[in-house]
């Protein structure tokens, strides 16, 4: 079964490169030839295209999940997500709705049916948008190209890119077939000429646009989306200082578990450098604070075994997944320290809620 899992993993990892090298294959081929799409590959090349836009598209989510941490203004930990946002959440419709849009303008392009020539036209203006979008967005993710999941987060555009240059291709190959009607023949023509889209692209935008409004995008959103970022191409925002990630305690790391299990409630600050805070961490330096106070000697000997042995385990806890099982795994231990706060402390809450409080700053 693991080796079945392995292979399954090789393979979902592979097929976007596959495909990719496929499509440039196509591209060239379409070049060379005069013939439309059909025949008996067609459907097998439906897949293909089918797998590329949606199979990428959730492989494109899955590596942004894993680089990706929050928008410009969040504090992030760069052990665990490197970098921030690409694009900014607050003007995220106004960048996924013309995507969408193009994408599906791709597929009904791929048909054979035909349409009316305005639709036609529309449908060449809808794609060049989302060449435009695929441009930008690689142009964003240049900056950080030599991380392997940014690598996949180019396949896609890039094959929407070659699929768009092939039905361009196969598409205005059925108007040069069928030229019995003078209107389609004029159209025809027009699109030849890139004039007659990069038009229509006017009225398109400006109709995207107003239609965003009502959703409360502004009329340069789709500029927004990308300055208002950090740590990409056309970011020009300057993000605050990153968490602290060394882990010094292990209740430290345990605290950048996932939320909904760790439960943090603060941003606090340790050697001026803020770090996640939850009940945990300040229960566990409510404790060692008590021992330095109440019996210094077997403080220094507690000290002196973590710094030897717990320091170094920590180090290797880099991942939400193993935070949040350190986090359960010290349970008991802290459920021991919170005995001892309050059998030792006449007011062991109050101990316990100043830690990390000054000068901290409470989470929203």
């Amino acid at each position: 079964m693991p080796i079945l899992v392995a292979l399954g993993i090789l393979l979902g990892l592979c097929a976007p490169i596959i495909i990719t090298v496929l499509n440039i294959a196509r591209v060239i081929r379409a070049a060379l030839s005069k013939k439309t799409l059909q025949g008996k590959r067609e459907t097998a090349l439906f897949c293909m295209d089918l797998y590329a836009m949606i199979g990428g598209a959730l492989w494109s989510w899955f590596a942004h999940s894993l680089i990706a941490g929050g928008d410009w203004y969040v504090a992030i930990n760069i052990r665990n997500i490197p970098f921030h946002f690409p694009i900014a959440s607050e003007y995220f419709l106004t960048f996924f709705v013309p995507a969408i849009l193009s994408i599906l303008a791709l597929f009904l392009m791929r048909r054979p049916s035909k349409y009316p020539p305005m639709v036609t036209v529309a449908m060449y203006a809808f794609v060049y948008i989302g060449m435009a979008l695929s441009i930008v967005w690689m142009i964003q993710l240049w900056e950080n190209i030599d991380r392997f999941e940014v690598i996949f987060l180019f396949l896609y555009p890039v094959n929407y890119l070659l699929l768009s240059l092939i039905y361009l291709k196969y598409s205005i190959a059925r108007f040069n077939a069928d030229r019995r009607v003078k209107v389609g023949n004029f159209i025809y023509k027009a699109c030849h000429s890139w004039a007659w889209c990069f038009v229509l692209l006017i009225p398109i935008c400006g109709i995207l646009v107003m239609i965003l409004a009502l959703f409360g995008q502004r009329p340069d959103a789709i500029i927004r989306a990308f300055t208002e970022t950090a740590d990409w191409t056309f970011s020009q925002r300057i993000p605050p200082p990153p968490l602290d990630h060394t882990g010094h305690y292990l209740c430290t790391v345990a605290a950048n578990g996932h939320k909904s299990i760790v439960r943090p409630i603060l941003i606090g600050k340790r050697h001026g450098k803020p770090i996640v805070v939850n009940r945990q961490l300040q229960i566990a330096n409510a404790f060692e604070e008590l021992v330095a106070e109440k019996a210094p000697q077997i403080h220094r000997r507690i000290r002196h075994t973590y710094d030897k042995y717990g320091y170094p385990f920590s180090r290797h806890i880099i991942t939400p997944l193993r935070s949040s099982f350190v986090y359960i795994a010290m349970k008991p231990f802290e459920w021991f320290f919170l005995l001892v706060l309050y059998t030792f402390d006449c007011t062991p809450e109050n101990r316990i809620q100043k830690q990390y409080v000054q000068p901290c700053t409470p989470t929203k």
